[in-house]
């Protein structure tokens, strides 16, 4: 394990001095160096750290600065460009750094693609140092109350009913919306409901329980729901219980939101029966046709309590730290005009997944795709220093 991290470290300094960093001297040299991480996910975290006054200063952190755990040999990679001041004390190098803007990076893929692309923006467009935490929505959401992040990009009200019962909004200021067309359900393949017409509701589920059975399901309906520390696993639980389907359901947590696609994909291009919950737009929802299955209309009593009714839609909403209205005031403007389109989404997303890429390169892809979208949210000064840093990431 070490052996590994040292060589991903000794990579991550290759790929810096190929011409992601760029050290603009004032007149002296500056003395530098790489720090790498090995994260418990098997992707390497680096970032570049200056000496001034013989004390190592804070870890420069740019936005896109991790290798994935399967990268390839022989693979040069880059993180995004930084350009380092040689500093003469120790306050230069704190005006230098300056305290990042942390984004909640949650652990499914709309969300890790939207962090990537705003943390590039607010990184390179505006200058503020910025950094990722990975987690789910109920650590994360702490993490947010907390002041231990600054922004959270999707806030799902349906999932995560405490944004609507936090009344202090010296905390966290809601800012606007972050995807469009959202929806959560349970669903089986079309074809699965043209072959049993009277498979319409889940409170048919258990008359159809056998055409689910898996070798490993115990006899009874496979069900793949939600991640275990995603605000919607605890919520499917309610709805098992509610319709009395605990008898009829062997479920499954996928582990990943990847795992989760990956599993309804591989059934669906065998013509397998599948069973289990997804949410909207993903790239699964747009490329294959599924039948959502009915459930009763939703009220907010039955949602505060039973939960036996269906996912509401609502938007998904962006959410900050009230601290940041007054620490970066031009951020806070330009994510009240963010606006991710499930257009432009869906479109990355089966770019990163055809090419089997990272959400950081996704982001790339999406900035230079999508450039007459994104550009029409910050002013030109702010597009025309994102476009070099997309020049300088090769």
């Amino acid at each position: 394990m070490m052996e590994r991290l040292k060589t991903m470290a000794i990579l991550a300094l290759l790929a810096a001095l190929a011409g992601s960093i760029a050290l603009a001297a004032t007149g002296g040299e500056a003395e530098v160096r790489i720090t790498a991480r090995q994260l418990a996910n098997g992707r390497v975290e680096f970032g570049l750290q200056q000496r001034v006054d013989g004390e190592w200063g804070e870890r420069i952190l740019p936005s896109s600065r991790y290798f994935p755990a399967n990268v390839g040999h022989n693979r040069w990679l880059n993180s995004t460009p930084m350009t380092v001041s040689v500093a003469a004390t120790n306050d230069a190098a704190n005006d230098l750094t300056g305290e990042p803007i942390i984004f909640s990076n949650l652990n499914w893929t709309s969300a890790e693609v939207q962090n990537q692309i705003v943390s590039f923006i607010v990184n390179n467009g505006y200058g503020y140092p910025v950094d990722l935490i990975d987690g789910d929505t109920v650590s994360l959401w702490q993490g947010l109350i907390n002041g231990y992040t600054h922004v959270t990009m999707e806030i799902w009200p349906a999932q995560q009913q405490w944004i609507d019962d936090l009344e202090d909004d010296s905390v966290i200021v809601l800012l606007g919306d972050s995807l469009d067309e959202n929806w959560e359900g349970w669903v089986i393949p079309q074809y699965i409901k043209d072959e049993n017409p009277g498979l319409v509701s889940v409170t048919d589920i258990p008359d159809y329980a056998e055409l689910f059975v898996t070798a490993d399901s115990r006899g009874r309906a496979r069900f793949t729901s939600c991640i275990a520390g995603w605000s919607c696993a605890q919520v499917n639980e309610k709805k098992f219980d509610s319709y009395g389907l605990r008898d009829s359901l062997y479920i499954v947590d996928p582990g990943s939101g990847a795992a989760l696609f990956a599993s309804l994909e591989a059934s669906y291009d065998r013509g397998d029966p599948w069973l289990g919950y997804i949410w909207g737009p993903t790239k699964p929802t747009e490329t294959l046709d599924l039948y959502r299955l009915e459930e009763p209309e939703w009220t907010a009593g039955c949602w505060r309590s039973s939960k036996a009714c269906a996912y509401p839609a609502s938007a998904v909403r962006i959410a900050v730290a009230a601290e940041l209205l007054d620490r970066a005031p031009d951020v806070v403007e330009f994510l009240r005009a963010w606006d991710f389109k499930a257009r432009e989404y869906i479109g990355t997303d089966i770019w990163l997944s055809d090419n089997n890429e990272t959400p950081e390169a996704a982001a790339l892809y999406y900035l230079r795709t999508y450039r007459d979208v994104w550009t029409a949210f910050v002013p030109d000064d702010v597009a025309a220093k994102v476009d070099a840093a997309l020049a300088d990431a090769g």
